[in-house]
C-alpha cells in the first residue's frame, strides 16, 4: 500500500462539487431538522424536565412510568440533564427545533476545527455538505441524539492544553460512557493527569447530580444510567459486545463489558504509544469508540476524524479507508432500506471493516503522501 493516489480539483471541478454536494446535503439537513421537529424518537428532554425539577428520572422510568412524560429511557449520566436544563423552559416541539439547530451549528463546528487539525481548511465546504449528507448525521439529528455534542467535547478535550481542562472536557465525554475506554485509551500516556482529573470531575458531577435528585436510594441516585440501560436500551449496531452477546448469550454480559472497557483502553494505548498527531489521535479513538461497547448507526459522525485525516494523507491505504467511511455513511442506507439491517452476519462485516479502517489510518500515518484530495487554485 505505498503507491501515491491523489484526486485534484481545479476552481471549475470545486465550485461544481460544492454545488452538487450542496444541495444533495441540504436536503439531507432538512430530511434531519424536520423529523426532529416532527417526532420525539430518542430526545432526552424528558429526563431533563424531571432532573430540572430535582425528581429522580432514573427512578421514575424504572417504577414503570413510561408514559408521555418519559418517553426516552434516561440512560445518560446526569451531566447531560443538567446541559439540557435551559431547553425545558420551551415546549417540546420548540426545544427538538432549538437542538437540531444546536447540533447544526456544533456540527458545523467540528468540521472547521478537524480541518484546521489537518491543515486543509480549502476542504472545509466539501466536508461539511458530505458530512450533511451522511446516513449517521441525518438518523442522529432526526433522532434528536446527542453524538454530535459528544464529538464535540471529544474535540475540545484534544485541543485542551491543560491538564484540569482536558478532564474537564473528558468528564462530559462520559455523557455516553461507552466512549470512556477509549478517550483514557488517547490520554492515558499523552497526560495522565487529564485521565485523573477527568474520573475526578466525572465523580463530581454525578455526585451533586445524584444530591439534587436524591431519592433514598443511592443505588438509583448514582447509578441510574446504567441501571435503566441494563434492560431497557437497544442493542448496539456492530460493536463487539454486541456481536458477543448476540451469539454466545447475554448471562455474562457485565464480566464482558468491563472486560471490553479494559481492553478496548490497551489497544487505543498500543496503537497511540508514539503519536503526537492530534487528529491521528482523534480518529483512532473515533474509530475504536465504535468498536468495542454499544452504539447505533448515528454514532457513526465519530468517523469523521477519520475521514479528515484519510484525506490529508493520502495513499491507497487512505483511499481504502475513505471508502470504507464512504460504505458508513453512503451505502449502509440502502441496506437499511432492504431491511437487512438487523442480519447478524452484517455486523460482523460491519465490525470488520472497522478493523481494516483502523489498519489503514495506522499505514497512513507512517506514510508521508501528498495529500487524497487537492484543491488547485
Amino acid at each position: 500500500m505505498n503507491q501515491n493516489y491523489n484526486i485534484s480539483l481545479n476552481r471549475r471541478q470545486y465550485i461544481y462539487s460544492i454545488i452538487i454536494l450542496g444541495f444533495l446535503g441540504t436536503i439531507s439537513l432538512v430530511a434531519g431538522i424536520k423529523n426532529a421537529i416532527l417526532r420525539n424518537t430518542d430526545f432526552q428532554i424528558s429526563g431533563s424536565r424531571l432532573f430540572t425539577k430535582g425528581e429522580n428520572p432514573y427512578l421514575y422510568f424504572l417504577d414503570g412510568n413510561i408514559n408521555s412524560e418519559l418517553l426516552s429511557p434516561p440512560n445518560y449520566l446526569h451531566q447531560l440533564y443538567a446541559l439540557m436544563a435551559p431547553l425545558t423552559i420551551f415546549n417540546d416541539e420548540t426545544s427538538r427545533l432549538l437542538w437540531a439547530i444546536i447540533n447544526t451549528a456544533l456540527a458545523i463546528w467540528c468540521c472547521f476545527e478537524l480541518c484546521k487539525l489537518a491543515n486543509r481548511t480549502s476542504f472545509f465546504w466539501l466536508i461539511l455538505l458530505f458530512f450533511f449528507m451522511s446516513l449517521p448525521f441525518r438518523n442522529g439529528l432526526g433522532n434528536n441524539q446527542n453524538q454530535i455534542l459528544i464529538l464535540t467535547f471529544f474535540i475540545l478535550s484534544m485541543k485542551a492544553r491543560q491538564s484540569k481542562t482536558i478532564g474537564f472536557f473528558g468528564a462530559l465525554t462520559f455523557l455516553k460512557y461507552s466512549f470512556c475506554g477509549s478517550w483514557i485509551g488517547m490520554n492515558i500516556r499523552r497526560n495522565l493527569k487529564s485521565v485523573i482529573w477527568s474520573g475526578l470531575f466525572t465523580i463530581f458531577f454525578i455526585g451533586i447530580g445524584a444530591f439534587w435528585i436524591s431519592s433514598g436510594d443511592i443505588m438509583i441516585d448514582i447509578f441510574g444510567p446504567m441501571l435503566v440501560s441494563k434492560d431497557n436500551v437497544s442493542e448496539g449496531f456492530c460493536d463487539i459486545f454486541t456481536i458477543t452477546t448476540s451469539l454466545f448469550g447475554s448471562q455474562f454480559k457485565f464480566l464482558l463489558a468491563i472486560f471490553l472497557f479494559i481492553l478496548n483502553i490497551f489497544i487505543v494505548d498500543r496503537i497511540l504509544k508514539n503519536s503526537k498527531n492530534i487528529l491521528f489521535i482523534l480518529a483512532i479513538g473515533g474509530v475504536t469508540s465504535l468498536m468495542f461497547l454499544p452504539h447505533l448507526i448515528y454514532d457513526g459522525v465519530f468517523l469523521l476524524p477519520a475521514l479528515i485525516f484519510l484525506i490529508s494523507r493520502g495513499g491507497l491505504a487512505s483511499l481504502l479507508g475513505l471508502s470504507i467511511i464512504i460504505y458508513n455513511w453512503q451505502v449502509l442506507k440502502i441496506i437499511y432500506i432492504l431491511g437487512f439491517d438487523d442480519s447478524i452476519a452484517l455486523k460482523i462485516f460491519h465490525l470488520f471493516a472497522y478493523i481494516i479502517l483502523l489498519k489503514c489510518l495506522i499505514i497512513s500515518e507512517k506514510k508521508n503522501f501528498k495529500p487524497l484530495l487537492n484543491i488547485i487554485s
